[in-house]
């Protein structure tokens, strides 16, 4: 009896050796705070710091680039507040940690002088290898996911009433259209200021993963 729970114990441990990381669990996500003394500034940076993506140099290089957006974010306020007095803030939320995908969004917020400015970007990542996904990565070869997702965007700006707030005609999605994914959805972000009047925020268009079938990868839906 010993030895059969022994070999068996050993077999679990050498599986556990050779799956890849995503196949042992979720990616850590560990909240880093951050707050500013200078005058005039009420910025508090929350940020993530990530571990148990397979690979530790893309790993790094991630932990990295989310600290600088957090710690840049909180220098610019820090420097608009010789001016006049700045609020806002850095954070982030987690919209995707199973399936092999990692997948977050930044929200960075400045209030100045009555005028909101928000900035938001999505970073997607594979947690075997840590290799970030555009949203090209998303889709199987030559398929026309501009076209498809320019067409779900159309129908929800007319949805939303935002027509009139364009800056100009919507022709289509950029190829390198920033984006985040949930588990069932796909979610673009358009800047403030950008295609809609900058009163209109940020603007995020959620496009159901199932509505994608027979052009998005089958790795990408649960």
């Amino acid at each position: 009896m010993f030895k059969r729970l022994k070999l068996a114990a050993l077999v679990l441990l050498s599986l556990a050796l050779t799956l890849p990381a995503t196949a042992l669990g979720h990616v850590h996500v560990e909240s880093v705070h951050s707050q500013s003394n200078a005058p005039g500034v009420q910025f508090p940076c929350v940020y993530p710091r990530v571990s148990g993506i397979g690979n530790a140099p893309n790993q790094q290089k991630l932990n990295s680039s989310l600290r600088e957006q957090a710690l840049c974010a909180q220098k610019q306020a820090e420097y608009a507040a010789k001016t006049a007095p700045v609020r806002g803030s850095f954070s982030y939320e987690v919209a995707r940690n199973e399936g092999g995908t990692f997948s977050l969004v930044t929200t960075r917020t400045f209030i100045q002088n009555g005028r909101t400015e928000t900035v938001r970007k999505g970073v997607t990542v594979n947690t075997a290898d840590g290799r970030s996904y555009s949203l090209s990565d998303l889709f199987v070869d030559h398929a026309d996911y501009v076209g498809v997702l320019s067409e779900q965007v159309q129908a929800q700006i007319h949805a939303k009433g935002l027509t009139e707030r364009l800056r100009r005609p919507f022709k289509q999605i950029g190829a390198g259209q920033d984006f985040y994914l949930t588990r069932t959805e796909l979610v673009l972000l358009f800047p403030q200021g950008e295609s809609f009047t900058e009163d209109c925020g940020v603007q995020t268009f959620r496009i159901s993963l199932q509505s994608l079938d027979g052009t998005l990868k089958p790795v990408f839906r649960l």
